[in-house]
């Protein structure tokens, strides 16, 4: 997102976290949140984020993207 691009990954976060929330299923919102909460120092949150986002991946290439993306959170 905006925010996230601008380096203002508070701001990312709150916003994802809200995403997330209204869309719970959406396995993207999830990822990009674990990526926003980590770059924000949120390394625990962001573990588990990056969980749900691996958990709702359905493609196994999704999941291969998550993986990489998400490595040094799994």
């Amino acid at each position: 997102n905006v925010a996230y691009a601008r380096r203002e990954y508070s701001q990312s976060v709150e916003f994802l976290t809200k995403a997330t929330s209204l869309h719970p299923e959406q396995p993207m919102g999830w990822h990009n949140l674990a990526l926003a909460q980590e770059a924000a120092g949120l390394k625990l949150q962001a573990r588990v984020s990056a969980q749900k986002a691996l958990s709702l991946a359905q493609e196994q290439s999704t999941k291969a993207t998550y993986r990489q993306n998400l490595k040094d959170l799994l």
